[in-house]
């Protein structure tokens, strides 16, 4: 799939005369992926699906910005930006479950001692 796209990427750029064809196709692209993202009721949930989704959103939102203040032109944010967005997307679709980091109890083997005034 990315290959393809890439290819379709490629030949739009050397066939293309105009820059402003591809900062459309890119703003259109990350505003399509972020509406795509917002459209899911596990938004704000504290799960992998809802974190990865309102990073996708965050993610989005920030290259747009970039695009409009002009510090970032649209043929560096596809080459750099676009595999990112789709790994994000991938991710969201996964349907993996956080892995969890849980530390080891520590198991007493010594007699505590309450009513003692040190630190011990």
């Amino acid at each position: 799939m990315l290959k393809i796209f890439i290819s379709f990427m490629t030949s739009g750029f050397l066939l293309s005369r105009d820059l402003d064809n591809l900062e459309k196709f890119v703003n259109d692209y990350f505003s399509l992926s972020k509406s795509k993202m917002e459209q899911s009721p596990t938004i704000g949930q504290d799960i992998r699906e809802g974190y990865f989704r309102s990073y996708g959103i965050y993610f989005s939102e920030l290259i747009m910005d970039s695009l409009d203040n002009g510090m970032i032109s649209p043929y560096e944010v596809a080459i750099r930006h676009f595999y990112k967005m789709d790994q994000i997307r991938l991710e969201v679709e996964s349907g993996r479950d956080f892995k969890y980091l849980k530390k080891p109890k520590l198991k007493i083997n010594f007699n505590i001692n309450y009513f003692s005034s040190s630190k011990n």
